[in-house]
């Protein structure tokens, strides 16, 4: 048993005005392993949609209120082993600016479907302290990497401190955009529990956000049919 690893995050900076938010991969990737993108595109209107692109999985997906100064999302993919260095178009319908942190992890159960958990996202007008979701995921207590995260519609605010018993935080903020610039942040622990309930991120001043709380679920208990690089592992019977 060991807990899925996060062997690296990758920033993107979509500044100004576009359609068109071309997200960076990690520089090398390992078949199998999984890739997750956090993304706040920043709104001036409620319809500002995403397109998911090909080969990727929509997590969540949420404005923070009608007037929608921001829009928060996750995607994920399972690497084929292409994706290194390379970039993912996450086209908005409106001309706006984003900010996205791709991880990748490790060590991870291998299928989206029943590998990764995400609560119900947690919206705020206006708020200093984003709060993430509990989260239950159908597991139960395994050797879990949860992760904490919150997209804000940036008007210069930071992040102060992540919640309580999370660490490497990780700010990614633009600038400039229709009004204003987007932001999106993050932080993660490990934690062999059956559920969690992050406690608050701390910004530097108030702003429109969208909290989610993400489990990704260990390798331990892969399934029987599992593809691996070069060939398809079968459980052997006994």
């Amino acid at each position: 048993m060991g807990f899925p690893t996060v062997t690296s995050i990758t920033d993107t900076l979509v500044n100004g005005n576009s359609t068109t938010h071309n997200v960076n991969m990690p520089a090398a990737v390992t078949v199998g392993e999984l890739l997750l993108v956090l993304f706040a595109l920043e709104c001036n209107a409620a319809d500002n949609t995403l397109t998911t692109p090909g080969g990727w999985t929509l997590l969540w997906s949420s404005t923070n209120d009608a007037a929608a100064t921001v829009r928060g999302a996750g995607y994920a993919k399972v690497a084929v082993g292409t994706e290194g260095g390379t970039t993912v178009n996450f086209v908005s319908s409106v001309a706006t600016s984003a900010a996205a942190q791709c991880y990748r992890i490790a060590d991870w159960f291998g299928v989206i479907a029943t590998g990764i958990a995400v609560g119900t996202e947690a919206v705020s007008t206006g708020t200093s302290t984003p709060n993430p979701p509990s989260l239950t995921p159908p597991w139960g207590a395994l050797d879990t990497l949860w992760i904490a995260t919150y997209s804000a519609g940036d008007d210069g605010e930071t992040m102060s401190s992540p919640p309580t018993n999370y660490g490497n935080q990780q700010d990614t903020v633009t600038t400039g955009g229709v009004d204003e610039s987007a932001e999106v942040g993050s932080a993660r622990r490990t934690l062999n529990a059956s559920s969690e309930n992050p406690g608050t991120f701390t910004l530097s001043a108030s702003e429109g956000t969208v909290a989610q709380t993400i489990a990704i679920r260990p390798h331990v208990g892969l399934p029987v049919f599992q593809r691996v690089p070069n060939r398809i592992w079968r459980g052997r019977r006994r």
